[in-house]
């Protein structure tokens, strides 16, 4: 909708001006879209730090245009070169670093909801909430592309695709739904359209108990149905500041009002017995528990994520997509079917430990070698050149040895991979002298003669004493360089 060019004031402070021309529009109505939504944002622009700031607004028959505050370079922050100069947006920092740690992601989110909140709190919703339109100024984030910006329930079509609920944008929880998807690429790194997939590497992060109570999060703000979804920005803002501070996403409402419960239980209880009179084998409660060999693993059953043993109730009667993670384990995929609207009661999935193979080699050839698993369960011996093949993944320490030149080294075995590790027995001629000259060298502890001598020494760290009658015995560490 228009171009953003780097200007520099008279005082040479820089500024972002956005010009937008009457002629890239197909209507009049579609070209005064974008200057209401500067006009209704720019008296509000500094209200919140989560918004940007707009300095001036104006507008000709041709083009409208406004000034406002410049973003971050991408990598230089502050210091802004007008020739590599390029905005950080959290597109710019999803393309450099992938993804996002939960914790900086749940931050993120905190700082959005906040400032979509008092968008939403003056009437006003964005529409087009991705990426590229969070930039950061002094490290900041903030709402972008603030022409988009209009006043709630105008049913225009914009916004992006994958990032747009279903029932299109212009409420605040169709924005909700936009930064949830934004959440999503952020903390999986994968695309908004993957969603709800959970990334399959998700069980080897370090922040994954934190990613799946994240997850929570986002699968409501996310839900197809807008009434599913958080009600406000500020509901969203308050489930995240729960995780921020170690807390699980609260219940649900209907699961904490006990006392309607109490009311309806009655009632529910005779239509159960009706039903289970008219209709034998029908469970109007469906759920499951998935058990691994070894407890543990992350089980994922369409959109919902547990540990196992995990238990998921209040399922649907349809087909779940069932993925069972464990780190150093084979990945389980399967399905599970509650078309008969029964519950089931499965048998443990025992999971196989994933394989891979480590290549030795050392130079020179011939080295012996012997490897030995972090738990001390597997012990291998050879001679290089050697490839060790089906080996459980996990952590092995190996020791290379010529003669009583010993060399260690650590290696971690990865799924389906040959993993290479080479020792170099490399040696470098050594002169070591006296004063005066006869004294006996000692190499770490072994005597090697008198000096004057030239001995061909393994490139490492060596001790040299050196031993006189009549003399204090001389210390000296060296290290041998090939």
């Amino acid at each position: 909708y228009g171009e953003i060019w780097l200007a520099r004031t008279v005082t040479g402070a820089f500024r972002a001006v956005k010009v937008v021309y009457r002629s890239t529009f197909e209507s009049e109505r579609a070209f005064l879209r974008e200057f209401e939504g500067m006009s209704a944002f720019e008296p509000i622009s500094r209200a919140h730090a989560g918004f940007m700031n707009i300095l001036h607004v104006g507008r000709t028959a041709h083009y409208l245009y406004y000034s406002m505050e410049l973003a971050d370079d991408h990598l230089a922050g502050r210091k802004i070169d007008m020739v590599s100069y390029q905005p950080r947006t959290l597109k710019t920092d999803l393309a450099r670093q992938k993804r996002l740690s939960a914790d900086e992601s749940i931050r993120l989110g905190l700082s959005l909801t906040e400032a979509l909140g008092a968008l939403h709190g003056r009437g006003l919703i964005h529409r087009d909430i991705k990426p590229s339109n969070i930039i950061f100024i002094e490290g900041v984030p903030k709402l972008a592309d603030i022409g988009l910006v209009a006043t709630s329930g105008q049913q225009s079509f914009v916004g992006t695709e994958g990032y747009v609920p279903p029932e299109g944008p212009g409420t605040p929880r169709a924005d909700i739904y936009s930064l949830g998807k934004v959440l999503y690429e952020t903390c999986t790194g994968k695309d908004r359209l993957d969603f709800p997939e959970i990334d399959s590497q998700l069980s080897t992060r370090p922040d994954r108990e934190r990613l799946l109570q994240l997850n929570d999060v986002l699968i409501k703000a996310c839900a197809n149905d807008p009434k599913k979804r958080y009600k406000s920005a500020a509901e969203m803002h308050q489930g995240l500041a729960e995780l921020g501070r170690g807390e699980g996403p609260a219940k649900s409402r209907a699961k904490i009002l006990t006392l309607a419960a109490l009311v309806l239980v009655l009632g529910i209880a005779g239509i159960g017995f009706w039903l289970s009179r008219s209709q034998p084998g029908i469970d109007l409660h469906l759920q499951t528990t998935i058990q691994s060999e070894p407890a543990g693993a992350l089980v994922v059953l369409g959109d919902h994520a547990q540990k196992s043993p995990a238990t998921f109730a209040d399922l649907e009667a349809r087909k779940y997509s069932l993925r069972i993670m464990s780190p150093g384990y084979e990945p389980v995929e399967t399905s599970i079917d509650f078309r008969r609207k029964r519950s089931l009661d499965l048998a443990p999935f025992r999971l196989v430990r994933s394989k891979g193979a480590i290549r030795i080699q050392s130079e020179p050839p011939g080295a012996q070698f012997s490897v030995r698993s972090e738990d001390g369960q597997i012990s291998r011996e050879g001679a290089t050149p050697q490839t060790i093949a089906d080996l459980p993944t996990g952590k092995y320490s190996i020791v290379a040895r010529r003669g009583d030149w010993e060399l260690r080294g650590d290696v971690e075995v990865q799924r389906g991979d040959t993993i290479s590790k080479s020792f170099a027995f490399v040696s470098a001629i050594t002169s070591i002298t006296s004063d005066p000259n006869g004294a006996e060298i000692y190499v770490d502890g072994k005597s090697r003669g008198r000096a004057p001598l030239r001995l061909d020494l393994p490139a490492r760290e060596h001790e040299l004493v050196a031993h006189l009658d009549g003399w204090p015995d001389e210390q000296q560490k060296i290290n041998v360089d090939a």
